[in-house]
């Protein structure tokens, strides 16, 4: 939707604007960053993605009547229009977007400056491990869970104690294992009393049966990369078979996998993270408690089947 006081420029009258010396604001609307590598020359920077943004341009443009021009990674992103539209409603009558943002004026052959002004950016979603056998770094991991019921939900976390991937001619595989021995609920904290019960209640014959069935393993046979991905989807499908209290069957669904940055001053070495979320029918792996599929009558004691987990693994 077009919204008025918002108008266009191309990457030639924006160069001839500047050739003038017409007094206007040019605003970077990325990553403080992205700016500092690549960008129009004379341009200053105020990232839309930042709550502050509206503050940064009041610094860069008190004036409101005076022009502004916005500009952004591309045609197909959201960053400059979105820039522009806080702009108008924030007071600013003389707004323009750089059509085409950054990648069309790199494109007509104008100057850019930045530590990486001559680099190309790489197109953002396509990782692929590097080869090699990588180590779950299970303290750094994690299982969160949502079980729900007629009354209400339990939510808790369980922990990894095992686990190892490996990325040979650009295939994947692994294991990965989960004590059934550390689920922990959370929502109880302030009744221990109920939260015992609750611990006791899931590590007998009723769920998961620990006593006998220690540990979940899921074994990863190969992922598939999502080419199509954009950030903040998942990038890859993983197809494996998860055992579980005895049971096993085939599993497969969405992960994401980056880089993990690691963190200098605490000492998190780089490595992989793989995330995924997904709901999982406790009943296919023999927790039939309190389920609807097997029981008549069950009245509050009804446990929905469908289990929702959050998986986090962090891998060197």
């Amino acid at each position: 939707m077009k919204v008025p006081g918002i108008r266009s420029m191309t990457p030639s009258e924006l160069s001839e604007r500047l050739e003038q010396g017409r007094p206007f604001a040019l605003v970077n609307v990325l990553l403080a960053e992205d700016w500092e590598k690549r960008r129009i020359p004379d341009s200053l920077n105020a990232c839309v993605f930042e709550v502050v943004f509206l503050d940064r341009m009041s610094e860069i443009c008190p004036e409101k009547s005076m022009p502004v021009v916005v500009y952004g990674a591309g045609a197909s992103t959201l960053d400059a229009p979105m820039a522009a539209e806080k702009l108008v409603h924030a007071g600013w009558s003389d707004v323009h977007i750089l059509a085409g943002g950054l990648d069309a004026w790199t494109e007509a052959g104008l100057a850019v400056e930045g530590s990486h002004a001559g680099v190309s950016p790489e197109p953002e979603g396509l990782f692929e491990p590097a080869e090699g056998g990588y180590a779950v770094a299970c303290a750094e991991s994690l299982v969160e869970w949502i079980g729900r019921s007629a009354k209400g939900r339990h939510v808790g976390t369980a922990r990894v104690t095992h686990g190892k991937m490996q990325v040979v001619d650009g295939s994947m595989d692994g294991l990965f294992e989960v004590d059934m021995r550390t689920i922990e609920d959370l929502d109880l904290s302030g009744n221990e009393t109920l939260r015992q019960l609750l611990h006791a209640h899931l590590a007998s014959e009723d769920f998961f049966l620990t006593a006998h069935f220690p540990v979940a393993t899921y074994v990863l046979d190969s992922a598939t990369m999502l080419r199509d991905a954009t950030p903040g989807r998942p990038n890859y499908e993983f197809h494996g078979r998860l055992e579980m209290r005895g049971v096993s069957h085939a599993l497969s669904f969405p992960a994401t996998i980056r880089p993990f940055d690691g963190d200098p001053e605490t000492g998190l070495e780089p490595g992989i993270s793989v995330e995924a979320h997904f709901d999982l029918d406790r009943t296919m792996w023999g927790a039939v408690y309190g389920s609807g599929k097997f029981f008549r009558n069950l009245g509050f004691h009804l446990v929905y089947d469908l289990v929702s987990f959050q998986i986090r693994l962090v891998l060197r």
